[in-house]
């Protein structure tokens, strides 16, 4: 076949007879262009003459006419592209090279693996080369490797559709669930009543945005969620933990089950009744499925891989990152706004790729405590350095405890929830939301019916 003559640059991966063959069985049967444009684009084609035959059979789609020899040479010479692309007896070899058409996404697959394999090379060297160049800047070099994996990543070629019998079958799934006398939730519970009648618990592929100022229990809220979907329902639950680390947080998760003071483990202060709780809550925690990861400076790209192994080697039901504003952008940004707004953009992302819920714990903009008046509960506006994470969430939970501002309050261990944003459902309305119990000393939240006095163990949900 006469094609263009070859440049240096042809030592690159890539297959021509798997590219002939994409664009010879779109002559054969032009139904096949749809195939390919699930898996192709014209840039995914290395040699620039496929190029331009692909995006012209494109056009010619688009218009509704055929595509054959002479409608694509017709098309090429209007632009005077068809010498480029190797003149009329080209066009018209493509056919004579192709066995059939129905090997379409067979060859196109290889052409779309050649094209990721030239993406990751070039990276590489460009990489490399900017290594050499500048050594120290080591962080925008790993920045710069983690953009072109996400990309590769994000460019999946699984279909993304679905017909409407398979949907119609999902729902009623979903509406045999919701009658079902003994569930009390679609989604994952987390045990606290009132809030998982609301929500109707934590649906998979939802982005849950758990915010708050400092001290109010965000962590130790999502680790009850995490604790109760563990040890109740069987979850495999995910920690990311940039604040803690690993260790102190299951030493925080153990005290919290055992409901022992971890101010007396750490001083050294234990009872023997703690230490048969702390035996049976270690026999409990033991056995289940909770993994926690307290990589510093952790990405969205570092956090998928970890979720898609431990996805694959023991489940995954739920990921909580605490917290957000802890991570690190992906791409190289020009301010905080765009670096945090990147990062929940690609939580969500992941959310929605693993189709599990993750909680994110965020912090609130601390303007709030300079609210004139005396009420400070929570508000969309605190979400702090990004509009795009009350955009992205699907639910988003304020935490508020009257007595950290009012030591006098009548709300002693009291901690209000509210539901800020419900993609899928109501808000909480009332002023004090949905008021749980909470207990400094275990770091403990409940149902408020089991609220017990501070002198008894606090009785939580398990």
């Amino acid at each position: 076949m006469t094609e263009p003559a070859a440049t240096p640059s042809d030592i690159l991966p890539h297959d021509k007879e798997a590219e002939q063959g994409v664009l010879g069985a779109i002559i054969h049967d032009n139904s096949a262009l749809h195939k390919a444009l699930n898996i192709l684009q014209p840039e995914h084609f290395f040699s620039p003459a496929h190029r331009e035959l692909f995006a012209a059979m494109t056009e010619l789609d688009a218009r509704s006419e055929p595509i054959d020899e002479i409608t694509m040479v017709n098309l090429l010479r209007s632009r005077n592209k068809l010498d480029t692309v190797g003149g009329p007896v080209y066009v018209a070899e493509l056919r004579d090279v192709t066995p059939a058409a129905s090997n379409v996404l067979t060859y196109a697959h290889i052409v779309r693996e050649k094209y990721n394999l030239r993406t990751l090379i070039s990276a590489a060297m460009e990489i490399a080369s900017k290594g050499r160049e500048h050594p120290e800047d080591v962080e925008a070099l790993i920045q710069q490797a983690e953009e072109v994996f996400l990309s590769l990543a994000n460019q999946a070629t699984s279909q993304s559709y679905a017909s409407m019998q398979e949907l119609l079958n999902v729902s009623f799934e979903m509406l045999e669930k919701a009658q079902d006398p003994h569930r009390t939730t679609l989604g994952l519970a987390t045990g606290f009543t009132e809030l998982d009648e609301l929500t109707s618990g934590l649906n998979n592929s939802d982005l849950v945005i758990l915010a708050a100022r400092p001290g109010m229990g965000k962590t130790s809220l999502a680790l009850n969620v995490a604790k109760y979907a563990a040890l109740q329902h069987g979850v495999p639950a995910l920690i990311f933990s940039l604040e803690m680390a690993k260790e102190q947080l299951s030493t925080r998760l153990l005290c919290m089950d055992a409901k022992v003071d971890s101010q007396l483990v750490r001083g050294g202060r234990l009872q023997d009744s703690d230490w048969e709780r702390l035996s049976e809550a270690y026999g409990r925690l033991h056995a289940a499925r909770i993994f926690i990861d307290d990589s510093p400076m952790l990405t969205p790209v570092a956090l998928k891989a970890i979720a898609k192994r431990v996805q694959a080697e023991h489940g995954l039901g739920l990921i909580v990152v605490d917290y957000l504003q802890l991570m690190r952008a992906t791409r190289r940004v020009d301010n905080r706004e765009q670096e945090i707004a990147d990062i929940s953009r690609n939580l969500k992302a992941i959310a929605k790729e693993l189709n599990v819920p993750l909680i994110a714990c965020a912090q609130l903009n601390r303007e709030l405590e300079r609210r004139s008046g005396n009420d400070r509960r929570p508000r969309l506006s605190d979400l702090r350095e990004s509009g795009a994470i009350e955009q992205d969430a699907d639910l988003v939970l304020f935490i508020y405890r009257d007595e950290l501002y009012n030591p006098e309050t009548e709300d002693q261990g009291i901690a209000e929830i509210h539901v800020a944003k419900h993609r899928h459902g109501p808000i909480t309305t009332n002023k004090t939301g949905i008021r749980l119990a909470f207990s400094a000393k275990y770091t403990n939240f409940g149902n408020l019916e089991f609220r017990r006095d501070d002198a008894a163990p606090f009785e939580p949900v398990s």
